[in-house]
């Protein structure tokens, strides 16, 4: 077991990375008191999957709980949905001594959080994420948010949890696409921040694929401290925060023009990132070893094998809506090179259609 603090001022918490942790995280939730039943969000795969094995923990643990679910996948991203959390919050008396915690993947950290964060002004809020790209990625840092019609995760609070359980054995059931989906940002967070890090996926990606237990804690653990660094110096993404975004330009578009839910995250980000890989080696930014080493990680993990089926025109429109644009300019991470990322980039913009012509062959 390791734990990896996240030193963000004013919000310090740990993330606890290891097997079988559900006695410890209602030993950790019973010391919050909380002034009325904890509320667990989930959905119906962690809620089918982890949710009696949790509840006995809080029993044994003196703690009462309260469980409300929520669609899977990105129909919980919805304000229909969150205002039946706000409901179910109302219905249980929980104040601004409450605690909620998300039980689930990406999808039900993001809406359970952005709950969390706006009921009363702010409760508190535990992630115990049950999906590889949730311990990797959207756990960590206190992004909260929603989706609109007009793009991804457009209505949204930083929000820090104040504290994460990651419970690898959670990953034993998980579906194969969904684990390969979490290699993605795995893969992201070594390109942009750690050389050494990726060597060591080049050497363990098939045990990795393996679910080898071993391979999945250093894994799991490699990614998160870097991202709890990250994370730790720049919480409000004003600056470095920003190299996280390696991908998501393109990724959070093609998920919109695709349709939100029909393709998974993990997958619109790794095609996101052969995008920005290009563009960084013809704009100039970036050297052919770097892209070279990050199609061969990405193919290895099978998340190439099926290019998204988007039209030009919603694309386009996807792109528009991006978070990050500045003054209606696209920005981008661009791999600089293998374990180093520069963020803020304007590209050409015919530069950019061509390559996307060229690697989603629209």
């Amino acid at each position: 077991m390791h734990r990896i603090s996240i030193d963000v001022p004013g919000a310090a918490h740990e993330v606890t990375v290891g097997f079988h942790l559900a006695n410890l995280a209602a030993q950790a939730l019973r010391r919050l008191a909380a002034s009325r039943p904890i509320m667990v969000v989930s959905d119906s795969v962690g809620a089918g999957r982890h949710i009696d094995p949790l509840i006995e923990a809080l029993k044994s643990a003196g703690v009462s709980a309260a469980v409300h679910l929520v669609p899977a996948g990105e129909a919980a991203k919805e304000l229909g949905v969150l205002s039946t959390i706000y409901g179910a919050l109302a219905d249980d008396g929980i104040d601004r001594e409450g605690v909620l915690v998300s039980l689930g993947g990406g999808c039900v950290g993001d809406v359970a959080g952005f709950a969390a964060a706006t009921w009363m002004r702010g409760i508190r809020h535990v992630q115990m994420p049950t999906t590889l790209l949730a311990m990797v990625d959207s756990s960590i840092g206190g992004k909260t948010a929603i989706n609109l019609p007009a793009g991804k995760n457009l209505v949204g609070a930083v929000h820090q949890p104040v504290a994460i359980f990651s419970d690898l054995e959670y990953l034993e059931t998980l579906a194969d696409a969904e684990f390969r989906s979490g290699l993605a940002e795995i893969t992201k967070v070594a390109l942009v921040a750690d050389r050494s890090f990726v060597d060591w996926l080049s050497v363990n990606l098939v045990a990795l694929l393996g679910r080898d237990k071993p391979a999945m804690l250093e894994a799991v653990r490699r990614a998160v401290a870097i991202k709890a660094g990250v994370v730790s110096r720049d919480p409000h993404e004003t600056g470095e925060r920003a190299i996280l975004n390696y991908g998501h330009t393109v990724g959070h578009a093609l998920e919109r023009a695709a349709g939100f839910g029909r393709l998974r995250h993990g997958e619109a980000v790794a095609w996101g990132m052969e995008v920005a890989g290009r563009l960084s080696l013809s704009s100039g930014a970036g050297t052919p070893e770097a892209v070279r080493t990050q199609h061969a990680l990405l193919q290895r993990a099978g998340l190439l094998a099926n290019r998204p089926e988007v039209t030009r025109a919603d694309l386009w429109q996807a792109l528009r809506h991006d978070k990050k644009s500045q003054a209606g300019a696209l920005r981008f991470v661009l791999l600089r090179e293998i374990g180093r990322a520069d963020y803020g980039c304007e590209v050409d913009p015919n530069l950019v259609w061509d390559t996307l012509a060229k690697v989603l062959s629209l």
